[in-house]
């Protein structure tokens, strides 16, 4: 059984972050204005709280959609939806990694969704049976400070990272979604023994775990630890802060699934009863608007056309990144359990 820690926050703090939040270029952008679709809709979320609690009400007056929006970790909320099966008062799971999503569509609680949707979407950032599609990506990256780590010394294939020397620990995120979607990946690449093997090894070598990605890079940035494992926006939201902080994102060359694209989406409910509601908030969250918000605000890849990523992010199309079939993430189970045994959560 999954630990669930699921748990509730109010609009109202959505709309504190909003006025808060940093990056204040969005209030630019292009507004979309969809016919408002009334009545009630539960979300479950898995995205980050800091970063999407802001977009929240702007959903809700756009769409005219009353949210009960209710945050917690990706792998549990996903938990929590299967244990309670039709039950379940969610009427859309809203996540940051696609083995979350895959692990519910093959247990059949999504609904399809209609091509309106789909087909706004490139085929490899959505399911292909229609039942879930990406809404914004991200790049799996290693961290490091070139005043520490010289970027010639990092393996250009992750699975000999247990191999290297650096001059201080390597540090991870176990419980964090995207990591074990990574270690998902890393399994069907190379298959159990191997991903049980590497994270092994690194254990033994010191790793230091964190709670999230976010405090990886003060680490970094102090020399405390080498190397950390993260998507690639943290550095140009730190960087946001401070500019000159002594961190690099290292993107791995050739297609290795160190540099694994994987995305944050979303999957309507079936038989929820709120599925009108679920297809309008999605059909949001894939307009200019909303994909503009990710582009400036999360500093993602935008998937939806029509809207480019932010400059200073590399283009997609310039990174060698693995050509990998996301639906082969779902088996998330298989990924907590492998976890477990090694005592990482």
């Amino acid at each position: 059984m999954i630990n669930r820690r699921a748990f509730t926050r109010s609009m109202a703090a959505g709309a504190a972050a909003l006025s808060l939040h940093k990056g204040v270029h969005y209030s630019q952008a292009k507004q979309s204005t969809p016919e408002p679709v009334g009545g009630s809709l539960v979300l479950y979320c898995g995205r980050n709280q800091r970063l999407v609690s802001p977009l929240m009400p702007i959903i809700a007056e756009r769409t005219g959609i009353e949210l009960d929006v209710r945050f917690g970790n990706t792998a549990e909320l996903a938990a929590q939806i299967l244990e309670e099966g039709d039950n379940t008062p969610a009427g859309l799971y809203f996540c940051q990694d696609a083995g979350a999503l895959g692990a519910l569509a093959r247990a059949g609680r999504f609904a399809e969704l209609p091509a309106s949707i789909t087909d706004r979407v490139d085929p490899k950032f959505k399911s292909p049976e229609n039942v879930w599609v990406g809404t914004s990506g991200r790049v799996r990256v290693l961290l490091y400070n070139p005043e520490l780590t010289d970027p010639a010394t990092i393996p250009p294939h992750i699975i000999d990272l247990p191999d290297a020397d650096f001059a201080a620990p390597v540090a991870w995120a176990p419980t964090n979604a995207p990591f074990q979607s990574f270690v998902t990946a890393l399994r069907v690449q190379y298959g159990d023994d191997a991903a049980r093997d590497w994270l092994t090894k690194l254990q033994e070598k010191g790793t230091i775990s964190f709670d999230d990605n976010g405090p990886q890079i003060e680490a970094v940035s102090k020399q405390e630890v080498a190397i950390g494992m993260v998507n690639h926006y943290y550095v140009f939201e730190a960087r946001e802060e401070d500019p000159d902080i002594p961190v690099e994102n290292f993107y791995f060359p050739d297609g290795d699934i160190g540099g694994l694209v994987n995305v944050g989406g979303a999957g309507v409910i079936a038989g929820s009863g709120q599925e009108e509601q679920a297809l309008a908030v999605l059909d949001f969250l894939l307009s200019e608007e909303a994909q503009t918000y990710f582009a400036e605000e999360t500093l993602e890849y935008p998937l939806a056309a029509g809207v480019d990523a932010v400059d200073v992010l590399p283009p997609l199309s310039t990174l060698e990144t693995p050509e990998f079939d996301l639906t082969n993430l779902a088996d998330l189970e298989g990924t907590l359990m492998m976890l477990t045994e090694v005592g990482l959560i």
